[in-house]
């Protein structure tokens, strides 16, 4: 069989480029996802810590605690879940992690602000009638990445492509 691959490209090309540009991500958040940024037993529980956005930037950060049992990380549902930071200038924020915002239930979500550049210390205290524990970690707030010039170069390279294509196609 001969297939005639530039009717194909010519039909495809126009609908690879919209699908890339939907898969190009702009920046749209979903409680419960973020980096993994913590994972330690501290007794009685297995704490994991995700945040969004990693690194860190200027406004609104989402932090999200995974609380299991230490012995077999069966999830923890009715524990209590604060999240503490200290930015470079030594104030400190604080607020309630809760499962209310979390899509399965299992997991404690956080919102915070960050207002400066640099090291926060981040630490995370879990309560419940297990007991009480804590653990602490750095993060580090940057200046946020402009990924604008990158999607134009990547959206006049595929445009360029799909002219080229058509003027050869012209010539044929």
């Amino acid at each position: 069989m001969n297939y005639d691959l530039s009717v194909l490209t010519r039909r495809t090309l126009p609908l690879a480029v919209v699908l890339l540009l939907f898969l190009i991500p702009f920046g749209v958040k979903a409680h419960g996802s973020g980096t993994l940024v913590q994972q330690v037993t501290v007794e009685p529980y297995q704490l994991s810590v995700w945040v969004d956005p990693d690194p860190l930037i200027i406004g609104e950060a989402h932090i999200t605690v995974g609380v299991g049992r230490a012995e077999d990380g069966a999830a923890i549902t009715n524990a209590i879940v604060e999240v503490t930071l200290t930015d470079p200038s030594g104030n400190v924020s604080g607020s309630l992690a809760t499962t209310e915002k979390s899509v399965n239930k299992f997991l404690y979500e956080a919102d915070t602000i960050i207002t400066q550049l640099g090291v926060h210390d981040v630490v995370v205290t879990v309560n419940s009638l297990a007991g009480k524990a804590q653990t602490d970690f750095s993060l580090t707030a940057t200046e946020k990445s402009n990924r604008t010039p990158i999607i134009i170069g990547i959206v006049c390279a595929l445009v360029a492509i799909y002219v080229a294509m058509r003027v050869i196609k012209k010539e044929q």
